[in-house]
C-alpha cells in the first residue's frame, strides 16, 4: 500500500492535508481516510488500537508553515520546517531523494513522492542580498563554539539595511532517535545592516524569519554538492562542495600528561607561547584558522562580505599574527553579546591589516576602537579584557587542537604574566579576565584547563635571557640587565655573571607614552596636530580636544603600532621606524624624538645604576651587558642622530653610554647594548621550569632600591637610595622620615637622560635650569605621595613610590626638550 517509507522496522506514514477526500484505505489495516484518527505521531486502527511500529507524519510538519521562502542569492533553499529535521536522518535522506523542485526564480513548486502519495506546495521565493561567513569551517570533537556573520556584500554597504524585514537563523543537529534540532542565537547590529549568530553544535542549515512571522522560512543547507539540486543532509562534505565544507577533523586518541602554554597579555601586543621540544615558541595561527566566506565560495560571481564586516569577523583573508595587537573593535549601535560570551557581536579583535589609516582614524574618533583596556578600571575595563581574551582563547584552542595536537596532552595549564608595576587591584582584575581565556579553551574541547599565575614579566624575562645569554660562566663583576620596553611598562631584570638574580623591577614607562604623553602634549598644548598627522600618515583634519582626548591618542597609537609591524624589504622592521623618525624630523617634530629617547634613557639609567652596585664579596662591577627585549626596543630607532655617525640605533647606544658614564659607579666599567630578542621573551620565559632549590625569587617579588635619601636630625640617615627597598620598612618608618625624603639620585638619572638627549636633538640646545629645578621638586613631592599610598594600604597602592614619580617626569620632559628656535629651552 502507498503512503509510507519503512525505515528499519518502523513505517513512517504521510498524513496529507487532503486525507478526508480519499476513499481507499491509506494504510494497511488502518482506518478509512474518511474517518482517520491519530494522536500526535500515533495512528489507530478501526478498532481503536494503536498501530505498532507505525508513525504518522502530518504534512504540515514537513513544509514551512508559510507560503513564502527566503533565500540568499545564489543559494539553494529547501522548503522544510526545522521540525522535519527531528525525524530520523535516514528518513530525511529518503524524503530528500524523492523531492522535486521547480522554480522560475520567483515561484518555487515543491513535490515529494511519499512512496506513491504525492504532497505538493507552491511558494513565493524572495532573495536576500547578503554575504555569510563562518568560523570555524571544520568540526572538532567536543567543540562548542561556532560563529557566523551576515552582512552586506562588497560594494553594497550604502544600500538599505540587509535585514530590514527579516533576520537570519542558524540550526544544528544532535543526532539520535529522535534527533534534537539546536537553534542558534542571533544578534542584529548596525541598525539591521548585519547580524552575528552563535551555536554550540556544528551549524547545518541557515534560515530566515520575518519579524512577526514563523521562525523559519526555508532551510539553506551548508553542504550542497554542485551537481545535485539538494544535498543529503547526513552526507559528509568532500572537496568540490559549494558551501562550507564542515568536514570533521579526524579523531585522535588523547595523550595523557600535562601541556603548558603561556599568555603575555600586553598593553599594545599580546603573545601566546606553546611548547616546542624542551623550550617554547610563539604559537602560529595557521591559514586554516581563518573564517570562510560562504557566499563567495558558493558562487564565483557573488561578492564577498563587505570589508567593514570582514574585519569584524575572524579575518577572511589571512590569519592573525602572534603577537597580536591588543585592540578591540566595538559596535557603536549595540553593545549586547551572546549569553555565553563577552565578545560577539559587541566586540571583536579586528583584522587591522586591511584597514587604511583614515579608516583607523574614523573608527577611533567614533569610539569603535578600544585600547588600553588592560589598565582600565570598572565594569567597562573588566568586560573589554574578557572580550579580548575570550576570542583569543577560542582561536588558541583551535590551533592547539589542530596544528599542535600531537604535542598537546589531556591536561592543559595556562601560565599568565603581569608587570611588577601592577597594584593588587590590577592583579585581581587581570586574574578575573584570564578566567575568560581558560573558559574559551574549555569550550574548544580542552576540558582539563587550569591557571597558574600571575608570574611577573620581569621574572619571565630573566628566565628566558639567562638561558640564552650564556650567563653562569662564573664571571665575577659581570652584570646582565634585561630591559623589556612594552606598551605600558618597562620591566627590568638584573642578574650577575653566575646567573643569580639580583633585582626585579618595573617602571610605568612604555611605548604608549609616545602617543599618550608626548604627542598629546605637542598636539593639544603646542597646537602641532597637523604636523603629527602628516608624520604618522593619519588624517590631518583630526585634532585633539585636549590632552585627555583618548580617541585622538588611540588613533595615533594604532598608526604607530602599524608602522612598527611593517617591514622594509631591505632594512627589515627597524628600517620602517627609522623612516618614521625621518618623517618626524621633516615635519619639525625633532624634539619628540629627543623626548622619547630621554624617557627610554632614564629607564635604562635607572636599571644600569642598580646593576653597577657591587654585591657582597665584590669590589666593583666591570662589565654591564644590557639586553633590550620586546617590540618596544625598536623605538630606539627613533632616537635623534644629531652629529653622531651611523644608524639611529648606533646613535641611541652612544646616548646611553654618555648618560650612564656620568655616574660615579660607572668608572672603569664597560657597557654593551644588545637587541637580540623580540616579543617572545615573556611568554616563552614563562614556560621555563627551574629546580626549586635554586633559590629563585617568588612569582611577584619586587627586588629594588629605595631610590630616596632621608636624614633624621641628630640620627644620621634613616635610609639611603642604595638600600634594598622593603614595603614592611616603608610601613614602619615615621612620618618625619617620609617628609625628609629626597629623590636626588633618582632625579639625576632623569636629568642626565634629558641633558644628553637634548644636546643630540638640537644644535645649541641648553636645558632651562628653572624647569630642571621644578622637576626635582615635583619628583620629591610625588615620591612622598607614593609612600603615603603604601602606608595607608590602599588597594590601588603602588608597589614602589617611584611608580608615582615617573608619571610626573613624563610630563616634565615635554617642557624640557624643545627646539631653541621655538623659544623652548635656553
Amino acid at each position: 500500500m502507498p503512503g509510507f517509507f519503512e525505515i528499519g522496522s518502523t513505517r513512517y506514514c504521510i498524513v496529507t492535508a487532503e486525507t478526508r477526500d480519499i476513499a481507499d484505505d491509506y494504510f494497511p489495516a488502518g482506518p478509512p481516510l474518511r474517518n482517520p484518527r491519530r494522536e500526535g505521531p500515533v495512528l489507530f486502527d478501526r478498532l481503536g488500537s494503536p498501530l505498532e511500529n507505525t508513525v504518522a507524519v502530518p504534512e504540515e510538519n514537513v513544509w514551512v508553515p508559510s507560503t513564502k521562502l527566503l533565500s540568499i542569492t545564489g543559494w539553494e533553499v529547501l522548503p522544510f520546517s526545522p521540525e522535519f529535521l527531528e525525524l530520523p536522518l535516514e528518513l530525511v535522506d529518503t524524503v530528500l531523494a524523492n523531492l522535486h523542485l521547480d522554480s522560475d526564480g520567483r515561484r518555487l513548486e515543491a513535490r515529494i513522492n511519499w512512496n506513491g502519495i504525492e504532497i505538493r506546495k507552491v511558494f513565493h521565493l524572495t532573495r536576500v542580498e547578503a554575504s555569510v561567513a563562518l568560523w570555524p569551517s571544520r568540526i572538532l570533537e567536543d567543540w562548542r563554539r561556532f560563529f557566523m556573520a551576515f552582512g552586506p556584500r562588497e560594494g553594497e554597504e550604502e544600500g538599505p539595511p540587509v535585514f530590514a524585514g527579516c533576520e537570519p537563523r542558524i540550526f544544528g543537529l544532535v543526532a539520535g532517535t529522535p534527533n534534537r534540532v539546536v537553534r542558534g542565537r542571533t544578534r542584529l547590529v548596525d541598525a539591521r545592516a548585519a547580524a552575528f549568530a552563535e551555536i554550540e553544535v556544528p551549524p547545518r542549515w541557515i534560515g530566515f524569519a520575518e519579524a512577526k512571522g514563523p521562525e523559519c522560512l526555508g532551510l539553506l543547507p551548508l553542504q550542497a554538492p554542485p551537481n545535485r539540486p539538494v544535498s543529503r543532509l547526513t552526507e559528509e562534505a568532500r572537496p568540490g562542495f559549494r558551501f562550507a565544507a564542515l568536514s570533521p577533523v579526524p579523531r585522535r586518541p588523547p595523550v595523557h600528561g600535562e601541556t603548558r602554554i603561556a599568555l603575555d597579555f600586553g598593553t599594545s601586543n599580546t603573545a601566546i607561547a606553546c611548547p616546542d621540544g624542551s623550550s617554547g615558541r610563539l604559537l602560529e595561527f595557521t591559514p586554516e584558522s581563518v573564517g570562510v566566506d560562504l557566499t563567495a565560495q558558493g558562487n564565483r560571481e557573488a561578492k564577498r562580505l563587505s570589508e567593514r564586516w570582514a574585519r569584524r569577523f575572524f579575518p577572511l583573508a589571512k590569519p592573525y599574527g602572534n603577537p597580536i595587537a591588543t585592540v578591540l573593535l566595538a559596535d557603536k549601535e549595540d553593545d549586547s553579546t551572546f549569553d555565553i560570551s563577552e565578545f560577539y557581536p559587541a566586540f571583536s579583535i579586528p583584522g587591522l591589516e586591511i584597514v587604511h589609516p583614515r579608516v583607523i582614524g574614523f573608527l577611533a574618533r567614533d569610539r569603535q576602537l578600544k585600547q588600553d583596556f588592560k589598565w582600565a578600571d570598572g565594569v567597562s575595563g573588566d568586560r573589554l579584557r574578557k572580550a579580548f581574551l575570550e576570542q583569543l582563547g577560542i582561536m588558541t584552542a583551535w590551533e592547539l587542537r589542530t596544528s599542535l595536537f600531537d604535542q598537546v596532552k589531556s591536561s592543559l595549564k595556562v601560565v599568565y604574566t603581569c608587570p611588577l608595576s601592577f597594584s593588587i587591584k590590577q592583579n585581581d582584575a587581570l586574574s578575573d579576565a584570564v578566567s575568560a581565556f581558560a573558559s574559551a579553551l574549555r569550550a574548544g574541547g580542552l576540558t582539563q584547563v587550569s591557571l597558574e599565575g600571575p608570574l611577573s614579566e620581569s621574572l619571565a624575562n630573566f628566565y628566558y635571557v639567562r638561558e640564552r645569554a650564556k650567563a653562569g660562566g662564573q664571571i665575577r663583576g659581570e652584570r646582565h640587565v634585561v630591559m623589556d620596553v612594552g606598551g605600558g611598562t618597562t620591566d627590568i631584570s638584573i642578574f650577575d655573571g653566575f646567573g643569580k638574580p639580583l633585582y626585579l623591577d618595573s617602571l610605568y614607562i612604555g611605548g604608549k607614552d609616545l602617543a599618550r604623553t608626548l604627542l598629546s602634549y605637542a598636539a593639544a598644548v603646542q597646537r602641532r596636530s597637523d604636523d603629527i598627522a602628516r608624520a604618522v600618515g593619519g588624517d590631518d583634519r583630526s585634532r585633539p580636544k585636549d590632552r585627555e582626548d583618548a580617541a585622538w591618542a588611540e588613533t595615533i597609537q594604532l598608526l604607530l603600532i602599524g608602522r612598527m609591524k611593517e617591514r622594509d624589504q631591505d632594512l627589515g622592521p627597524s628600517g620602517t621606524i627609522e623612516k618614521l623618525a625621518e618623517e618626524f624630523r621633516k615635519y619639525n617634530l625633532q624634539d619628540l624624538l629627543g623626548e622619547f629617547t630621554a624617557l627610554l634613557a632614564f629607564a635604562s639609567a635607572y636599571a644600569i645604576r642598580m646593576a653597577l652596585l657591587p654585591q657582597s664579596g665584590e669590589k666593583k662591577v666591570t662589565k654591564v651587558i644590557v639586553h633590550y627585549v620586546g617590540m618596544g626596543s625598536r623605538l630606539f630607532d627613533m632616537s635623534p642622530r644629531g652629529k653622531l655617525a651611523g644608524s639611529r640605533w648606533q646613535a641611541a647606544k652612544q646616548i646611553l653610554k654618555e648618560v650612564v658614564s656620568a655616574f660615579p659607579e660607572s668608572e672603569g666599567a664597560s657597557f654593551d647594548f644588545k637587541r637580540d630578542y623580540g616579543k617572545e621573551t615573556v611568554s616563552c620565559g614563562a614556560l621555563s621550569e627551574f629546580p626549586e632549590d635554586e633559590g629563585l625569587p617568588a612569582a611577584l617579588d619586587v627586588h629594588t632600591l629605595w631610590w630616596s635619601d632621608a636624614k633624621v636630625e641628630g640620627e644620621g640617615s634613616a635610609i639611603t637610595w642604595r638600600d634594598p627597598f622593603s614595603e614592611d620598612a616603608a610601613l614602619d618608618l615615621p612620618d618625619s622620615v617620609r617628609e625628609a625624603s629626597s629623590t636626588i639620585e633618582l632625579y639625576r638619572c632623569f636629568e642626565q637622560a634629558v641633558l644628553v638627549s637634548g644636546r643630540h636633538t638640537f644644535d645649541g640646545w641648553r636645558a632651562n635650569r628653572e624647569d630642571l629645578a621644578e622637576s626635582l621638586s615635583l619628583s620629591d613631592d610625588a615620591y612622598r605621595r607614593g609612600w603615603n599610598a603604601i602606608r595607608t594600604q590602599q588597594k590601588t597602592k603602588p608597589r614602589h613610590p617611584v611608580r608615582i614619580v615617573t608619571d610626573v617626569l613624563k610630563d616634565q620632559v615635554c617642557k624640557l626638550i624643545e627646539d631653541p628656535e621655538r623659544g623652548g629651552s635656553t
